[in-house]
């Protein structure tokens, strides 16, 4: 069994669609986060980084992420 796994998950994969939808931010930007941080951040890193990104978006524009 994999950390996917014993979190609920069928894999990697449905885990950041779960997250896409939990924080309701496009997939493609949760794949790019999530490919530069690697999947050891997965719980850690990239939900921080999401966050981070949430609380600054009306400031910066990310359209190009």
């Amino acid at each position: 069994m994999n950390i996917y796994e014993e979190n609920g998950y069928e894999n990697r994969k449905d885990y950041l669609q779960s997250v896409a939808d939990n924080y309701g931010i496009d997939i493609d930007k949760v794949y790019a986060l999530a490919y530069v941080l690697g999947a050891g951040e997965d719980f850690d890193g990239l939900i921080c980084s999401i966050q981070d990104y949430l609380s600054m978006s009306p400031i910066i524009n990310f359209d190009y992420i």
